[in-house]
Protein backbone atom coordinates (compact mmCIF):
# COMPACT_ATOMS: atom_id res chain seq x y z
CA UNK A 1 0.00 0.00 0.00
CA UNK A 2 1.36 3.64 -0.98
CA UNK A 3 1.65 6.52 1.26
CA UNK A 4 -0.67 8.65 -0.87
CA UNK A 5 -2.95 5.11 -0.30
CA UNK A 6 -2.44 4.89 3.58
CA UNK A 7 -3.60 8.90 3.81
CA UNK A 8 -6.55 8.07 2.01
CA UNK A 9 -7.73 5.29 4.28
CA UNK A 10 -7.63 7.43 7.51
CA UNK A 11 -9.46 9.85 5.76
CA UNK A 12 -11.69 7.47 4.98
CA UNK A 13 -11.63 6.03 8.57
CA UNK A 14 -12.49 9.73 9.80
CA UNK A 15 -15.22 10.46 7.46
CA UNK A 16 -17.12 7.68 9.09
CA UNK A 17 -16.91 9.44 12.21
CA UNK A 18 -19.26 12.59 11.22
CA UNK A 19 -22.52 11.78 11.24
CA UNK A 20 -22.39 8.90 14.45
CA UNK A 21 -22.36 9.38 17.97
CA UNK A 22 -18.68 8.91 19.03
CA UNK A 23 -17.33 6.08 21.87
CA UNK A 24 -14.18 6.13 23.48
CA UNK A 25 -12.15 4.27 20.69
CA UNK A 26 -13.72 7.18 18.25
CA UNK A 27 -12.19 10.00 20.23
CA UNK A 28 -9.10 8.02 20.64
CA UNK A 29 -8.44 7.78 16.83
CA UNK A 30 -9.61 11.43 16.62
CA UNK A 31 -6.81 12.30 19.36
CA UNK A 32 -4.48 9.85 17.43
CA UNK A 33 -5.51 11.61 14.28
CA UNK A 34 -4.24 15.02 15.41
CA UNK A 35 -0.43 14.06 15.13
CA UNK A 36 -0.75 12.34 11.88
CA UNK A 37 2.01 13.44 9.67
CA UNK A 38 -0.48 14.31 7.02
CA UNK A 39 -2.28 17.68 7.20
CA UNK A 40 -5.36 16.86 5.25
CA UNK A 41 -5.32 13.66 7.97
CA UNK A 42 -4.84 16.30 11.25
CA UNK A 43 -7.52 18.89 9.22
CA UNK A 44 -10.08 16.00 9.35
CA UNK A 45 -9.80 15.16 12.50
CA UNK A 46 -9.53 19.00 13.53
CA UNK A 47 -13.04 19.33 11.68
CA UNK A 48 -14.25 16.39 13.78
CA UNK A 49 -13.32 18.19 17.51
CA UNK A 50 -15.15 21.04 16.23
CA UNK A 51 -18.52 19.69 14.88
CA UNK A 52 -18.72 17.26 17.48
CA UNK A 53 -17.59 20.05 20.02
CA UNK A 54 -15.10 17.43 21.79
CA UNK A 55 -13.47 20.39 24.92
CA UNK A 56 -11.72 17.92 26.23
CA UNK A 57 -10.01 17.46 22.98
CA UNK A 58 -8.97 21.44 22.72
CA UNK A 59 -5.52 21.11 24.41
CA UNK A 60 -4.34 18.62 21.77
CA UNK A 61 -5.79 20.62 18.82
CA UNK A 62 -3.87 23.73 20.45
CA UNK A 63 -0.29 21.30 20.56
CA UNK A 64 -0.66 20.79 17.01
CA UNK A 65 -0.18 23.94 15.82
CA UNK A 66 3.04 24.39 16.72
CA UNK A 67 4.69 21.30 14.46
CA UNK A 68 3.02 22.74 11.78
CA UNK A 69 4.54 26.18 11.59
CA UNK A 70 8.12 24.13 11.01
CA UNK A 71 9.01 23.26 7.21
CA UNK A 72 5.56 24.89 6.86
CA UNK A 73 5.17 24.63 3.34
CA UNK A 74 6.01 20.51 3.42
CA UNK A 75 4.35 19.83 6.72
CA UNK A 76 0.83 21.87 6.00
CA UNK A 77 0.66 22.93 2.41
CA UNK A 78 -1.77 25.23 1.20
CA UNK A 79 -2.26 25.88 5.25
CA UNK A 80 -5.20 23.24 5.51
CA UNK A 81 -4.67 22.21 8.88
CA UNK A 82 -3.87 25.19 10.28
CA UNK A 83 -6.90 26.83 8.88
CA UNK A 84 -8.82 24.24 10.55
CA UNK A 85 -7.23 24.39 14.04
CA UNK A 86 -8.03 28.51 13.83
CA UNK A 87 -11.71 27.51 13.04
CA UNK A 88 -11.70 24.73 15.63
CA UNK A 89 -10.65 26.68 18.27
CA UNK A 90 -12.80 29.91 17.70
CA UNK A 91 -15.82 27.57 16.89
CA UNK A 92 -14.60 26.18 20.72
CA UNK A 93 -14.20 29.51 22.32
CA UNK A 94 -11.01 28.94 22.91
CA UNK A 95 -8.94 31.76 23.98
CA UNK A 96 -5.48 30.66 22.22
CA UNK A 97 -4.39 34.20 21.96
CA UNK A 98 -0.61 33.28 21.10
CA UNK A 99 -1.76 31.42 18.24
CA UNK A 100 -4.26 33.42 16.86
CA UNK A 101 -1.66 36.09 16.81
CA UNK A 102 1.24 33.43 15.26
CA UNK A 103 -1.24 32.46 12.46
CA UNK A 104 -2.04 36.48 11.73
CA UNK A 105 1.43 37.18 11.15
CA UNK A 106 1.97 34.01 8.96
CA UNK A 107 3.37 34.07 5.38
CA UNK A 108 3.56 30.88 3.50
CA UNK A 109 4.78 31.26 0.08
CA UNK A 110 4.23 27.85 -2.37
CA UNK A 111 5.61 27.54 -5.98
CA UNK A 112 3.35 27.35 -8.07
CA UNK A 113 3.29 27.60 -12.18
CA UNK A 114 6.99 28.86 -12.18
CA UNK A 115 6.07 31.25 -9.75
CA UNK A 116 5.32 31.76 -5.58
CA UNK A 117 1.64 32.36 -4.10
CA UNK A 118 1.16 33.14 -0.32
CA UNK A 119 -1.29 30.45 0.70
CA UNK A 120 -1.80 31.88 4.36
CA UNK A 121 -4.29 34.58 3.36
CA UNK A 122 -7.24 33.00 4.60
CA UNK A 123 -5.29 31.55 7.62
CA UNK A 124 -4.68 35.44 8.68
CA UNK A 125 -7.87 36.94 8.13
CA UNK A 126 -9.50 33.82 10.39
CA UNK A 127 -7.28 34.38 13.17
CA UNK A 128 -7.68 38.24 13.14
CA UNK A 129 -11.43 37.63 13.50
CA UNK A 130 -10.39 34.40 15.97
CA UNK A 131 -8.40 37.16 18.34
CA UNK A 132 -10.87 39.54 18.35
CA UNK A 133 -13.14 37.54 20.42
CA UNK A 134 -10.57 36.63 22.59
CA UNK A 135 -7.85 40.15 22.68
CA UNK A 136 -6.77 42.07 24.99
CA UNK A 137 -6.12 45.98 25.06
CA UNK A 138 -3.49 45.66 22.38
CA UNK A 139 -5.32 43.91 19.75
CA UNK A 140 -5.94 47.07 18.04
CA UNK A 141 -2.28 47.42 17.29
CA UNK A 142 -2.57 43.81 15.96
CA UNK A 143 -5.15 44.37 13.38
CA UNK A 144 -3.92 47.85 12.03
CA UNK A 145 -0.48 46.18 11.57
CA UNK A 146 -2.31 43.89 9.43
CA UNK A 147 -4.89 46.07 7.69
CA UNK A 148 -1.64 47.24 5.70
CA UNK A 149 -1.76 43.20 4.50
CA UNK A 150 -1.42 43.66 0.32
CA UNK A 151 -4.12 40.95 0.12
CA UNK A 152 -8.02 42.62 0.17
CA UNK A 153 -9.31 39.06 1.10
CA UNK A 154 -7.46 39.84 4.79
CA UNK A 155 -8.02 43.17 5.04
CA UNK A 156 -11.56 42.52 4.24
CA UNK A 157 -11.32 39.83 7.98
CA UNK A 158 -9.59 42.83 9.68
CA UNK A 159 -11.89 45.36 9.00
CA UNK A 160 -14.89 42.87 10.27
CA UNK A 161 -12.42 42.20 13.67
CA UNK A 162 -12.19 45.99 13.90
CA UNK A 163 -15.93 46.37 13.79
CA UNK A 164 -15.74 43.00 16.56
CA UNK A 165 -13.45 45.16 18.80
CA UNK A 166 -15.52 48.60 18.54
CA UNK A 167 -14.62 51.16 20.28
CA UNK A 168 -13.20 55.23 19.23
CA UNK A 169 -10.05 53.47 18.24
CA UNK A 170 -11.82 51.42 15.84
CA UNK A 171 -13.81 53.77 14.56
CA UNK A 172 -11.14 56.06 13.55
CA UNK A 173 -9.05 53.18 11.92
CA UNK A 174 -11.82 52.28 10.16
CA UNK A 175 -12.71 55.83 8.86
CA UNK A 176 -9.20 56.32 7.75
CA UNK A 177 -8.78 53.08 5.64
CA UNK A 178 -11.90 54.87 3.68
CA UNK A 179 -10.77 58.56 3.41
CA UNK A 180 -7.40 56.64 2.30
CA UNK A 181 -9.23 55.13 -0.57
CA UNK A 182 -9.08 51.64 -0.02
CA UNK A 183 -10.44 50.11 -3.83
CA UNK A 184 -11.64 46.70 -2.59
CA UNK A 185 -15.17 46.41 -2.60
CA UNK A 186 -15.53 43.73 -0.22
CA UNK A 187 -12.84 45.41 2.65
CA UNK A 188 -15.34 49.06 1.72
CA UNK A 189 -18.19 46.89 2.57
CA UNK A 190 -17.20 45.25 5.46
CA UNK A 191 -16.02 48.30 6.80
CA UNK A 192 -18.92 50.75 6.40
CA UNK A 193 -20.59 47.28 8.29
CA UNK A 194 -18.31 47.77 11.13
CA UNK A 195 -18.12 51.64 11.51
CA UNK A 196 -22.60 51.32 11.57
CA UNK A 197 -21.70 48.08 14.32
CA UNK A 198 -19.65 51.23 16.24
CA UNK A 199 -21.42 54.06 15.97
CA UNK A 200 -24.29 54.06 13.67
CA UNK A 201 -25.86 57.67 13.44
CA UNK A 202 -22.33 59.51 13.46
CA UNK A 203 -20.91 56.55 10.72
CA UNK A 204 -24.43 57.02 8.61
CA UNK A 205 -23.50 60.64 7.95
CA UNK A 206 -19.85 59.77 7.00
CA UNK A 207 -20.57 56.88 4.43
CA UNK A 208 -23.30 58.99 3.07
CA UNK A 209 -20.58 62.00 2.44
CA UNK A 210 -17.83 59.73 2.12
CA UNK A 211 -18.80 56.25 0.11
CA UNK A 212 -22.29 56.71 -1.12
CA UNK A 213 -21.88 59.16 -3.31
CA UNK A 214 -18.89 58.22 -5.00
CA UNK A 215 -17.75 55.13 -7.59
CA UNK A 216 -20.45 52.81 -8.18
CA UNK A 217 -18.92 49.36 -7.25
CA UNK A 218 -17.89 50.70 -3.26
CA UNK A 219 -21.11 52.69 -3.44
CA UNK A 220 -23.24 49.22 -3.78
CA UNK A 221 -21.19 47.64 -1.43
CA UNK A 222 -21.94 50.77 1.24
CA UNK A 223 -25.51 50.79 0.16
CA UNK A 224 -25.84 46.89 1.42
CA UNK A 225 -24.26 47.76 4.65
CA UNK A 226 -26.26 50.68 5.27
CA UNK A 227 -29.65 48.07 4.31
CA UNK A 228 -28.67 45.31 6.48
CA UNK A 229 -27.71 47.46 9.47
CA UNK A 230 -31.42 48.84 9.32
CA UNK A 231 -30.27 51.91 11.57
CA UNK A 232 -32.11 54.87 12.27
CA UNK A 233 -31.83 56.99 8.96
CA UNK A 234 -31.46 54.31 6.57
CA UNK A 235 -34.05 54.69 4.74
CA UNK A 236 -33.77 58.12 3.62
CA UNK A 237 -30.31 57.86 3.25
CA UNK A 238 -30.93 54.78 0.72
CA UNK A 239 -34.19 56.51 -1.20
CA UNK A 240 -32.15 59.61 -1.40
CA UNK A 241 -29.11 57.97 -3.14
CA UNK A 242 -31.27 56.16 -5.10
CA UNK A 243 -33.21 58.98 -6.60
CA UNK A 244 -29.96 60.87 -7.24
CA UNK A 245 -29.37 59.28 -10.08
CA UNK A 246 -31.41 59.04 -13.74
CA UNK A 247 -28.88 56.48 -14.53
CA UNK A 248 -30.16 52.83 -14.32
CA UNK A 249 -26.99 50.89 -13.99
CA UNK A 250 -26.59 53.41 -11.04
CA UNK A 251 -29.99 52.91 -9.63
CA UNK A 252 -30.10 49.04 -9.26
CA UNK A 253 -27.43 49.30 -6.65
CA UNK A 254 -30.00 50.21 -4.02
CA UNK A 255 -33.03 48.36 -4.64
CA UNK A 256 -31.90 45.25 -2.85
CA UNK A 257 -30.83 46.80 0.18
CA UNK A 258 -33.99 49.20 0.15
CA UNK A 259 -35.68 45.65 0.29
CA UNK A 260 -33.52 44.08 2.79
CA UNK A 261 -34.63 46.93 5.14
CA UNK A 262 -37.80 45.32 5.61
CA UNK A 263 -39.82 48.25 6.68
CA UNK A 264 -43.19 49.61 5.50
CA UNK A 265 -41.67 52.82 4.03
CA UNK A 266 -39.27 51.22 1.97
CA UNK A 267 -41.75 48.48 0.99
CA UNK A 268 -44.10 51.74 -0.56
CA UNK A 269 -41.17 53.16 -1.64
CA UNK A 270 -40.22 50.76 -4.11
CA UNK A 271 -44.34 49.65 -4.84
CA UNK A 272 -44.00 53.23 -6.52
CA UNK A 273 -40.84 52.80 -8.32
CA UNK A 274 -42.41 49.38 -9.63
CA UNK A 275 -45.54 50.86 -10.94
CA UNK A 276 -43.99 54.59 -11.80
CA UNK A 277 -40.78 53.99 -12.92
CA UNK A 278 -39.04 52.11 -15.65
CA UNK A 279 -40.08 48.69 -16.92
CA UNK A 280 -36.33 47.90 -16.09
CA UNK A 281 -36.48 49.20 -12.25
CA UNK A 282 -39.66 46.72 -12.00
CA UNK A 283 -38.01 43.95 -13.63
CA UNK A 284 -34.79 44.71 -10.89
CA UNK A 285 -36.93 45.20 -8.62
CA UNK A 286 -38.69 40.89 -9.24
CA UNK A 287 -35.37 39.77 -10.03
CA UNK A 288 -34.12 41.00 -6.35
CA UNK A 289 -37.18 39.64 -4.32
CA UNK A 290 -36.47 36.14 -6.04
CA UNK A 291 -33.41 36.28 -4.12
CA UNK A 292 -34.39 37.43 -1.03
CA UNK A 293 -36.88 35.20 -0.09
CA UNK A 294 -37.65 36.83 3.38
CA UNK A 295 -39.68 40.16 2.38
CA UNK A 296 -42.83 38.31 1.84
CA UNK A 297 -44.62 41.21 2.47
CA UNK A 298 -43.83 43.30 -0.68
CA UNK A 299 -43.00 40.34 -3.04
CA UNK A 300 -47.15 39.82 -2.34
CA UNK A 301 -48.10 42.96 -3.06
CA UNK A 302 -46.17 43.03 -6.49
CA UNK A 303 -47.66 39.72 -7.08
CA UNK A 304 -51.22 41.07 -6.58
CA UNK A 305 -50.08 44.06 -8.88
CA UNK A 306 -49.02 41.93 -11.57
CA UNK A 307 -52.31 40.15 -11.43
CA UNK A 308 -54.19 43.15 -11.57
CA UNK A 309 -52.50 44.34 -15.26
Amino acid sequence: MTKKDRIQLQLDELAQLADKELDQSDIALIKKSLQHKSNLVVAKAVGLVAQHQIIDLASDVELAFAPLMEDCVKRDSQCHAKVAIVDCLSELKIAARQIYRDAMKHVQMEPVWGDHVDTACELRGKAAVALAFFGDENIVYDLVELLCDVQPNVRSQVVRALGIVGGLSCEHVLRFLLLQGEDDPETVGEACAALLSIDPERSLVFIKEHVLEGDALLASEAAYAIGESRCDGAFEALTHAFTAHIDFDEQRIFIMPLITLRRQESDDFLIDQYTQASKEIAQEIERNLELFTESLALKKRINELKRKT
